[in-house]
């Protein structure tokens, strides 16, 4: 992974941030709070966030296993809780 979008920004596998402005929708479509990625660390707690930018949380395993522990798999379709698990290879 060379790159990933967090919300409206780039990030480099440095966590560096791009100055460009990156939006996930169509700038015409309305989203909800709980799906705008803008959003997604919002009521997080900030010491969380400094480990999860420090590598001292893996945030890619945190998403995997809550996919598992719903059920789903990584297109969020519902395939079961052991399919999830050995599609998505959770701990």
């Amino acid at each position: 992974m060379e790159n990933f979008y967090l919300g409206f920004c780039r990030f480099n596998k440095k966590l560096e941030i791009s100055s460009k402005f990156y939006p996930m929708k169509k700038q015409d479509e309305v989203l909800s709070d709980e799906q705008n990625p803008a959003f997604i660390f919002s009521q997080t707690h900030t010491e969380l966030l400094v480990k999860a930018l420090k590598g001292e949380i893996d945030l890619l395993t945190l998403v995997k296993n809550e996919l598992i522990n719903r059920g789903l798999n990584d297109e969020g379709q519902w395939v079961g809780f052991e399919n999830a698990k050995k599609l998505l290879g959770g701990t």
